[in-house]
């Protein structure tokens, strides 16, 4: 007697397992969309704060070469006006070599609890002629990039 086995069918995925690795895909290229454009974002937001941090960099060496005190003080972070008061500033100022002139080189910002602070590096020409790379710490205060800490 012969044994006629039951007809077979082709072992098809299920739809679930199908529908699950889809959906896993999906989130993971949205979830690297999201990245890239954070990532974008992030760039672009301390891409734009290097013009301004320079730009205070610069203001303050402008007084500083100009022999602009006052202007120069005004420059400076609360906290370092607050360690320093304006004659204290203007005795110290008068003792360091005259700026003759200044080239601004490298700026760099970085996020910070309180925004963010820049590191400006400028090479300083004394007027004795010396050449001295410098590197300024500023900060936001007030809405301005502000020079704190030792001024140089």
């Amino acid at each position: 007697m012969a044994y006629e086995l039951p007809p077979t069918y082709a072992v098809r995925p299920h739809r679930r397992l199908r529908a699950v690795l889809l959906l896993l895909g999906l989130t993971l290229l949205v979830c690297g969309i999201a990245a890239s454009g954070l990532g974008a974002w992030t760039f672009q937001s301390i891409k734009q704060e290097e013009g301004p941090a320079r730009a205070g960099a610069d203001a303050f060496l402008r007084d500083l070469a100009d022999d602009d005190l006052d202007g120069a003080y005004g420059r400076l972070c609360a906290r370092t006006r607050e360690q320093m008061d304006r004659e204290t500033f203007r005795r110290w100022a008068r003792v360091q070599p005259k700026v003759d002139r200044y080239e601004i080189s490298e700026v760099t910002i970085a996020p910070d609890s309180d925004g963010h602070k820049a590191t400006v590096t400028a090479k300083l020409t004394w007027e004795s002629g010396v050449v001295a790379r410098q590197t300024l710490r500023l900060g936001t205060d007030r809405g301005d990039w502000r020079v704190c800490g030792d001024p140089i």
